[in-house]
């Protein structure tokens, strides 16, 4: 049976996610007091579940915070990875319950898909429950697509577009660093990574790997000489764009059909990537090649 603590967590984050649905920026702000509130009942109620009171020991009217409460988890060996994301997302909470305004698009959608994979993992290790099954009952297909916990990951992508362009982008650039993240790191491990020249090779941020990629399904055949060139242009403006949005440097001349161009290009990168991984087309002797760990000079990345 299900605690009150639990059912209005899960409720809190629901009601989280159809706020943000519905494109309102006013808004904005009660999507974080939701999902600060949710990921507070949720610890709470697993400190119940282990036989722990909740209340303050100076008090027993009030129960206690959620500082309380993630030493308490802490004390029964019950780690919370997410506790970095989860700080800033209470601390921003606690500032917008003492003062009127508003937070941006990139920050709520960033605290809501960080909520929603704290909720995704601590269900399943301390409760052994799905997050869409509990989340079905209360949200639409299109919700539950929105907020990323549907079958399909581009059915996500696709949902976000038609809530906001700009943050599908950040979605797409998010998932294209994960996929060549998986990618690479088998083949980092194999590397000496103290040696400075092996580790400077290695250490560009993750979305500069994709011109290493292209080439590789470029020379393996997966891409023509002119798919490969095509591809090269378009990553470069998906990621010009991205780095536009995700400082806040967006021209306010960028009309919403470039935007949506940016997000095919992101879309079409981000297919041939996932079609690559699934052909293990990214052998260690290609990415060698590739890196110029077998030859003296390395073509610019």
């Amino acid at each position: 049976m299900k605690s009150p603590l639990y059912v209005s967590a899960i409720e809190l984050l629901a009601h989280a996610t159809e706020l943000y649905g519905e494109k309102n920026d006013r808004k904005f702000k009660f999507v974080i007091l939701h999902l600060a509130n949710s990921v507070e009942l949720i610890l709470k109620d697993k400190l119940l579940v282990e036989g722990k009171s909740i209340y303050s020991t100076k008090n027993q009217n009030l129960t206690i915070g959620i500082w309380e409460s993630f030493k308490g988890l802490a004390d029964l060996g019950i780690k919370i990875p997410e506790k970095p994301i989860i700080e800033l997302l209470v601390d921003d909470r606690n500032t917008l319950q003492h003062r009127f305004g508003f937070p941006n698009e990139e920050a709520v959608y960033f605290y809501l898909t960080g909520t929603k994979d704290f909720f995704h993992r601590f269900l399943k290790d301390e409760y052994n429950s799905s997050l869409r099954e509990e989340l079905e009952v209360y949200l639409s297909k299109d919700n539950l697509e929105l907020l990323g916990i549907s079958k399909s990951e581009l059915d996500h992508i696709k949902k976000l577009k038609d809530v906001s362009v700009e943050m599908a982008i950040l979605q797409i650039s998010g998932d294209i660093e994960k996929i060549g993240f998986d990618i690479i790191k088998p083949f980092r491990e194999t590397k000496n990574t103290k040696d400075i020249n092996i580790r400077r090779k290695l250490s560009m941020p993750m979305m500069y790997s994709m011109n290493v990629l292209l080439r590789i399904l470029n020379e393996t055949n997966e891409l023509t000489e002119e798919e490969y060139i095509d591809l090269k242009s378009k990553y470069h403006q998906f990621r010009d764009y991205r780095n536009q949005i995700s400082h806040g440097r967006l021209k306010k001349s960028v009309g919403k059909k470039k935007l949506e161009a940016v997000y095919e290009y992101g879309i079409e990168l981000l297919k041939v990537l996932k079609n690559g991984m699934e052909k293990n087309v990214f052998t260690h002797e290609l990415l060698d090649n590739a890196f110029g760990f077998n030859n003296e000079e390395t073509d610019e990345l």
